[in-house]
C-alpha cells in the first residue's frame, strides 16, 4: 500500500516537474495564438504572478486577441513575494504600457513595488488578490469574504443534523490577504453553528508535499476530523490524492469542499471525496484585467472593485468546470 501512495506521489510531482522544464523549454517557441505579428499591438502589458497560472492566462491570451494586446507572461514555480516584487521592478524599466499582479501576500517590498509602478506611469490591475492602500487602479477577483462564506454555507449544507461537525481549513499562508478574507467570512458564518468547530488552520504554501505531511500529521492529531475545507486550489488537488489512499486502506474520509480545483480534461475528481467545488472564474478574471487596463489607458472610467461571478458546482456536476489543456508562453523569475 505504502508503494501504492509513493507512486501516486511521484506520477503527481513528476508531471508538476515536467511542466516547469517544459517552461523552458519553449521559452522562445509561441504555443498559443497572439495577435497577428504583421500587426504592431496597440498595448504591452506584463503579467507578473507568484505562480504559473494557466488558468488566468488564458482569459489574458482571449483579450489580448481581442483588444490587439500583447502580454507578457511572467510567472514562478513557487510562492515568493520578494521574488514577485523583484519581477514588477524589472518590468517596470522595460515600460510596458500596464502590469498585471497578484497582491498575494501584504508584504512591503511588494507593495512598494506596486507602487513604483504607478509612480512610473505605468497602472497596475491587481487580480484574485488585492492589496488596499496601494496605487493598483482596480481589483478583478473574487469577493473573498463571500467566498469564504460559500464554502462555509455548503459546509453547514453538507452537515445538516451532525450533532458535532470537526473541521481542517487548508490555506496557502496566513500572510496573504485572500487567505485572510476567505478564513475571515468562513468563520462568520459558522459562528452561529455551535455544532461546527474549526480544529486548525494548516498553511502549506500551495505545495503539495507539505499538503501531505501537515495534513497526515493533523489528522494524527485530530483523528475525528468530519470535513476539509481548501481555500486554495493546489491545495485542493493534493487532498484528492491523499484521500483517496485513505479509501484504499478503509480509512473513514472526510468530505471535501475545495476552491479553484482546476482540472484538465481526462482528469476528474473523485466525487466520494469532493462534496462540492467553488469556481471563482479566474479565465474571466484574467480576461477583465486586460479590458480593464486597455479602458484606462483610452480615458474610459473604470470601477475600483470588479468583482467575478462565484459558483458553486456538488458532486456529480464536475465535467462542467474542466478545462481545455492548453501551453502557454512563461517567463520565469
Amino acid at each position: 500500500m505504502r508503494k501504492r501512495i509513493v507512486l501516486k506521489w511521484a506520477v503527481f510531482i513528476m508531471f508538476g516537474t515536467i511542466g516547469v522544464l517544459l517552461v523552458f523549454l519553449v521559452a522562445n517557441t509561441v504555443l498559443i495564438s497572439r495577435p497577428d505579428t504583421a500587426v504592431k499591438p496597440d498595448y504591452y502589458f506584463t503579467f507578473v504572478c507568484p505562480l504559473s497560472w494557466n488558468n488566468i492566462a488564458g482569459g489574458i491570451t482571449d483579450a489580448d486577441n481581442d483588444y490587439n494586446v500583447n502580454t507578457k507572461l511572467v510567472g514562478s514555480a513557487s510562492l515568493n513575494a520578494d521574488g514577485q516584487a523583484k519581477a514588477i521592478m524589472d518590468a517596470i524599466i522595460s515600460r510596458p504600457d500596464g502590469i498585471i499582479t497578484a497582491g498575494m501576500e501584504d508584504n512591503e517590498k511588494l507593495k512598494s513595488a506596486i507602487d513604483a509602478a504607478s509612480k512610473a506611469g505605468i497602472p497596475v490591475v491587481l487580480l484574485d488578490c488585492d492589496l488596499p492602500g496601494t496605487e493598483r487602479i482596480s481589483y478583478t477577483g473574487a469577493d473573498n469574504i463571500s467566498l469564504g462564506a460559500m464554502v462555509a454555507d455548503k459546509l453547514i449544507e453538507n452537515t445538516e443534523g451532525f450533532d458535532k461537525v470537526n473541521v481542517c481549513l487548508i490555506v496557502s499562508n496566513l500572510r496573504s490577504v485572500n487567505q485572510k478574507e476567505r478564513v475571515k467570512g468562513f468563520q462568520e458564518k459558522i459562528s452561529a453553528c455551535p455544532n461546527i468547530s474549526v480544529e486548525g488552520i494548516i498553511e502549506c504554501d500551495s505545495e503539495p508535499l507539505e499538503v501531505q505531511e501537515q495534513y497526515l500529521k493533523f489528522c494524527r492529531e485530530h483523528p475525528d476530523i468530519t470535513a476539509v475545507c481548501c481555500m486554495e486550489g493546489r491545495s485542493s488537488i493534493a487532498i484528492g490524492y491523499i484521500l483517496e489512499s485513505f479509501s484504499d486502506e478503509n480509512k473513514e474520509i472526510p468530505f471535501v469542499i475545495a476552491v479553484d480545483y482546476s482540472m484538465m480534461e481526462g482528469d476528474y475528481p473523485q466525487d466520494f471525496v469532493y462534496a462540492a467545488i467553488v469556481n471563482q472564474n479566474r479565465r474571466y478574471q484574467g480576461y477583465l484585467a486586460v479590458e480593464t487596463l486597455v479602458k484606462y489607458l483610452k480615458g474610459e472610467s473604470i470601477e475600483e472593485f470588479q468583482y467575478s461571478e462565484i459558483t458553486i458546482y456538488n458532486a456529480g456536476e464536475f465535467d462542467d468546470i474542466v478545462e481545455k489543456d492548453e501551453a502557454y508562453e512563461w517567463s520565469m523569475y
